[in-house]
């Protein structure tokens, strides 16, 4: 005796509104990343110049890195993407004597630093942060396309639904 499998039901359409609006918004907030992390001329970033009181930031145990927060005595605190550090800035900032005068750019699209200077040492290169920065935002807005595809299934998958209890409907009529 041959075993009968039952045509898997759509999702209920609810459940794939929901599921819909969740993706969409999800795929804005990642796909708007973009903008902030486009690379900026020097002209453009905000300079500041602050004595160096501490770095917090360390590598993952799964690897990449945290973001890194630099704090200053004269000056607020300045934040490094984790998509810009790397073990050399980090053993650099472990090393420099606290009371260093740091000369800083900051994007202010996304009040991240771009460019690190200690002592005419560059520790953060103003190119390599702005191609780290954009290579990253290109990511979250593949990811963010990939949550709107996500969307216009859940979409489809309830119109499925709506059909089907249509077409129920239509047949209990009938068969009436």
């Amino acid at each position: 005796m041959a075993k009968r499998y039952k045509k898997s039901e759509p999702l209920n359409k609810w459940v794939a509104l929901v599921m819909a609006l969740i993706s969409i918004f999800m795929g804005t907030v990642f796909s708007s990343m973009l903008y902030p992390n486009q690379p900026i001329t020097r002209e453009e970033a905000t300079q500041i110049i602050g004595d160096f009181k501490e770095a917090e930031g360390y590598r993952k145990l799964k690897g990449g890195y945290t973001e890194v927060s630099l704090f200053f005595y004269d000056e607020q605190r300045q934040y490094i993407s984790s998509c810009c550090v790397t073990d050399e800035l980090l053993e650099a900032l472990k090393k420099t004597p606290i009371g260093t005068e740091f000369k800083i750019l900051v994007n202010p699209n996304n009040d991240y630093v771009v460019e690190l200077i200690a002592e005419d040492v560059i520790l953060l290169d103003f190119d390599y942060a702005q191609k780290a920065l954009k290579n990253n935002s290109i990511g979250f807005f593949a990811f963010g396309i990939v949550m709107y595809i996500f969307a216009i299934i859940f979409i489809v998958q309830a119109v499925l639904d709506f059909k089907k209890k249509m077409k129920r409907a239509k047949a209990k009529k009938t068969s009436k």
